[in-house]
């Protein structure tokens, strides 16, 4: 009997931890996740954000090998409602603009505001050189019980 009361009182205290658990959004800010599918293959020799106020993360170009696949996460201008790249691949520029339609939401006062980016109801990206292969958005499923946690992004994958 009182293992079964041990167990019993075990799984009330987890499901009520579960419970008292609230998803505040999302953990880091929103990113692009790009991936270049190169059909020859190419070294990155720069990569920069337009109009941008503060330069992209350090990105290690330099020992970029020749290769025919290329993923960077990039981050998003949270001021606007669409960002833009360009990319240098062997002395080739190409624009990339990645388009978003941002959702403030309030959430509650322990939370604040969060963020979540959907579809425009335009194009979703534009390309000077090459052609969009698929966009997607994700919104945060940080916290939530059960699935795995999802940060809000966008994946961009672009032909070359």
């Amino acid at each position: 009997m009182r293992p079964v009361f041990t167990l019993l009182l075990t799984a009330l205290g987890l499901s009520l931890a579960l419970m008292s658990c609230e998803n505040c959004g999302p953990s880091r800010e929103p990113f692009l996740n790009l991936s270049l599918q190169l059909t020859n293959p190419a070294k990155v020799d720069t990569i920069y954000a337009l109009n941008a106020r503060n330069p992209l993360p350090k990105q290690d170009l330099s020992t970029s090998a020749v290769t025919s696949a290329l993923w960077l996460e990039l981050p998003l201008n949270l001021n606007a409602n669409q960002s833009r790249y360009v990319v240098q691949l062997n002395g080739r520029r190409d624009t990339v603009t990645v388009f978003y339609r941002r959702s403030f939401a309030y959430r509650n006062q322990r939370c604040g505001y969060v963020l979540d980016l959907y579809q425009p109801d335009g194009i979703p990206a534009q390309t000077t050189q090459g052609t969009i292969s698929s966009v997607s958005y994700w919104q945060n499923r940080n916290g939530s019980f059960p699935g795995s946690p999802q940060e809000t992004h966008i994946e961009l994958v672009i032909r070359l």
